[in-house]
């Protein structure tokens, strides 16, 4: 917690360290739903590492032992896209990038409206962390867009309100909030609250029978 402190300040590590201590007995998430604002990603490139969209074959081939493929199966089944960052030949992050309503959990998606490109499942193996890695594939992911497409499409995705890592380098991306989603599980099922800049983007969290993920 000290570290957190140090980083983020006192009332945010504990507005962070009460909403875990609430989510123990209850089942909840409150986020920022957030869009690319459309302008080109200026960043330098992260040397030492390649960034490209893979398909599944390379993807579980080269996959680093402490990043967990579960699920990736059904999304690149329906046709999503999948931008890796690649070390020594082995793939080190990953990042899934989709058009299409995403399951979250079971009877809970996230909606992606038209016009957009959903970002997520988004990790980076941990002796590669630190590095910058997510923004690079944001990059191979848009140029395969515009490839594939003749254009590109804005960016869309979420951030758990006390996920202030994340927050603090969102900061330094090109994006906005489009407005707050969330959601409650109770007695099995999912409630949902989206603020009303969400639901004019028809985006965020919906309750839904899917069997996807």
């Amino acid at each position: 917690m000290k570290t957190s402190i140090q980083r983020h300040g006192l009332t945010k590590t504990l507005m962070r360290y009460l909403y875990q201590k609430l989510n123990r007995l209850c089942n909840f998430e409150i986020c920022l739903v957030k869009a690319s604002n459309g302008a080109p990603y200026s960043w330098p490139d992260v040397q030492g590492y390649e960034k490209r969209v893979v398909d599944e074959q390379e993807f579980l081939s080269k996959l680093a032992p402490d990043l967990n493929p579960s699920g990736t199966e059904t999304l690149f089944a329906r046709g999503d896209h999948c931008a890796a960052s690649i070390f020594k030949d082995q793939v080190v992050g990953h990042t899934f990038y989709s058009c299409q309503d995403t399951a979250i959990k079971p009877g809970l998606l996230f909606r992606v409206p038209e016009g957009y490109v959903y970002s997520f499942k988004a990790f980076t193996s941990k002796a590669h962390r630190g590095r910058r890695l997510e923004p690079d594939r944001w990059k191979a992911a848009r140029a395969h867009r515009i490839e594939q497409q003749g254009t590109d499409l804005r960016t869309i995705f979420y951030v758990n309100v006390t996920n202030l890592e994340s927050l603090a380098a969102d900061q330094l991306a090109n994006s906005v909030t489009l407005g707050y989603s969330a959601y409650v599980i109770l007695f099995g099922r999912p409630f949902v609250y989206n603020s009303k800049t969400c639901r004019a983007h028809q985006a965020g969290f919906a309750a839904a029978e899917v069997t996807d993920s």
